[in-house]
């Protein structure tokens, strides 16, 4: 099994007026569609994605924002890592 453990880092980018989200985790089929998912639930609009295979590692860059077409704030990012990382870590047992 894969051992890549899920990673997700924000970072601003004022000038584009998005959020920057680094998404590392071990690949499979239906990550994107657990991503996407979960995105939707938490209303984030994706603007621009990089979507990166290496090997076993997903590395995906997401420029995001949040419903309103503004970038996401600290507490939205944190609810957004902590649901990532259950639904792709399985500590949940659907997604979200």
């Amino acid at each position: 099994m894969f051992t890549t453990k899920t990673s997700v880092d924000f970072a601003e980018s004022p000038s584009q007026n998005l959020t920057v989200m680094e998404l590392v985790a071990a690949d499979r089929p239906g990550l994107l569609s657990k991503v996407g998912q979960t995105f939707i639930k938490l209303g984030v609009d994706i603007q621009t994605a990089k979507i990166m295979t290496i090997g076993e590692r997903a590395e995906d860059v997401f420029y995001i924002t949040d419903e309103s077409g503004n970038p996401l704030g600290s507490d939205a990012q944190d609810q957004l890592r902590s649901a990532l990382i259950d639904v792709l870590d399985n500590k949940i047992s659907q997604a979200v």
